[in-house]
């Protein structure tokens, strides 16, 4: 089994290690020792002393009966390096971070390891969780790991990569505006953004508060439900949290025969992807639900205004960098700040700065209004189907440059972060050249539930996990 555990899902590997099949030292073992050959630069902090100490403590509970509540016992976990975990380096892939070592951790981050998972280091990403290639990290890009010519995705890229890798089976990404959905796709795994205030933001290092979310980044869509199940609830830290208790993973393979699925597959996008979304459709009509064409007025204005408004967020979020109470530090101010931030980031301060002055704020309140046109769309929307189908991205993995100048990158993803709602991708193919590609799934606030069931069903159906072995179908890379 060791040899193997690698390419398993976690809850697999919880599953075997509760029942002694496995210690949860050797499985933490068997993916350190993947970790090391790491060549994608998925990990800015790796935690190999601690993961095994940790392991070493379940194995010890486990044997004396006191396991009830490992639901992910010995399970690895990643954590994006814009989540706070006590006494270890947050960097934001930032220079201005690069020795900010927090004393408390993320909720989200305390409840995975409250029943089990252990952590195995902390992954890149753009900095300050701005861009969508993980290109702009001061610790380097991040490669796709079925192309290390190709980008992995940004801003998670590094999470993404480190569950197509092998390097972890549950990673933890953040969603501002496809943040994780995007590279999941590029990356060929399972990435949910959950509704806007269903898991606790306390710990995450924000940029733009109004619209991120944690999200659990997986190989399969039980694992990503059950993640989420957990993690989700509310947080008296964290005052945008709702109580919404409930099982996500009990009721996921209900089906699909009472649901109806709005199909959006634009032109604009690759030939594959739109084939892609066309086949789901097919797949669902021939479970039993009911599909329908639908047309969204304008991606491209979507992803304006959530460039706007995020900018906006952004200039004010991060102001408190000033070289002064924490963070990188020459003594001044403006050269603090000029040294300590990234070209991209900048960029994005300044144009949310401009965007709030009196001079620039028509821009902002043109947002506004974009903004709550998209909401009223995407309500009518969901007033007749209970999922719409969508793109996550144009096309597949790129080669860093191609896709610098085009800021409609995420115009499809925004529409879950301008509204709240949740949306989910799940892997739906391979292009010629053997890159994976994902399709997402939208639904109307706290509708996770529903999600799950339909990308169970599409899971099973497109074949991307092989539930009887336990693992991928070629979907993890073992010569990396």
């Amino acid at each position: 089994m060791k040899n193997f555990v690698t390419e398993m899902s976690a809850f697999a590997i919880s599953e075997a290690v509760r029942k002694r099949e496995i210690s949860a030292s050797e499985v933490c073992g068997a993916f350190i020792d993947k970790i090391e050959r790491d060549r994608l630069n998925a990990f800015i902090t790796t935690t190999f002393e601690e993961a095994l100490s940790i392991a070493g403590k379940i194995d010890l509970m486990i044997e004396s009966g006191d396991d009830g509540d490992l639901v992910f016992a010995g399970v690895p976990v990643a954590v994006k390096d814009n989540i706070c975990v006590d006494s270890l380096r947050a960097t934001c892939a930032s220079k201005m971070l690069c020795d900010f070592v927090p004393s408390y951790s993320a909720t989200s981050y305390e409840k995975l390891v409250s029943i089990g998972a252990v952590l195995v280091g902390k992954t890149n990403l753009d900095e300050f969780a701005m861009g969508s290639e993980n290109t702009h990290s001061y610790y380097g890009r991040v490669k796709n790991p079925y192309d290390e010519s190709r980008v992995a995705g940004g801003s998670s890229g590094g999470s993404a990569a480190a569950v197509a890798a092998g390097y972890a089976p549950v990673a933890f990404g953040t969603d501002t505006g496809g943040s994780a959905r995007l590279p999941a796709s590029l990356c060929g795994i399972v990435a949910m953004k959950p509704t806007y205030g269903r898991v606790s933001r306390f710990g995450l290092i924000s940029f733009a508060p109004s619209f991120e979310q944690v999200c659990p980044m997986t190989r399969t869509v039980f694992d990503n439900a059950l993640v989420l199940e957990k993690i989700s609830g509310r947080d008296a830290r964290d005052m945008t949290t709702f109580e919404t208790r409930g099982s996500f993973t009990n009721k996921i393979d209900a089906g699909v025969s009472n649901l109806t699925f709005g199909i959006y597959a634009p032109d604009s996008c690759e030939r594959y992807i739109t084939e892609a979304i066309l086949h789901a459709a097919r797949i669902l009509d021939s479970c039993g639900a009911k599909t329908d064409i639908v047309e969204l007025d304008s991606p491209e204005e979507a992803a304006a205004a959530y460039m706007t408004l995020s900018s906006a967020e952004a200039s004010s979020t991060l102001s408190r960098y000033d070289g002064i109470r924490y963070g990188y530090s020459d003594g001044k101010v403006v050269s603090s700040r000029t040294e300590g931030f990234g070209s991209k980031v900048k960029e994005r301060i300044a144009a949310g700065a401009f965007a709030l002055l009196d001079s620039g704020g028509d821009y902002y309140k043109s947002a506004l209004c974009k903004s709550q046109r998209i909401k009223d769309e995407t309500d009518g929307i969901f007033n007749k189907a209970d999922v719409l189908i969508m793109p996550v991205s144009d096309k597949a993995a790129w080669r860093p440059g191609e896709n610098e100048n085009n800021c409609f990158t995420d115009r499809f993803t925004v529409y879950a972060n301008l509204t709240g709602c949740p949306s989910i991708c799940i892997p739906a193919g391979r292009t010629p050249e053997g890159l994976p590609f994902g399709i997402g799934l939208m639904g109307a606030k706290f509708s996770e539930d529903v999600l799950y069931r339909a990308a169970y069903v599409l899971e099973k159906e497109i074949g991307f996990f092989s539930e009887n072995a336990g693992c991928f179908a070629g979907g993890v890379r073992n010569d990396i």
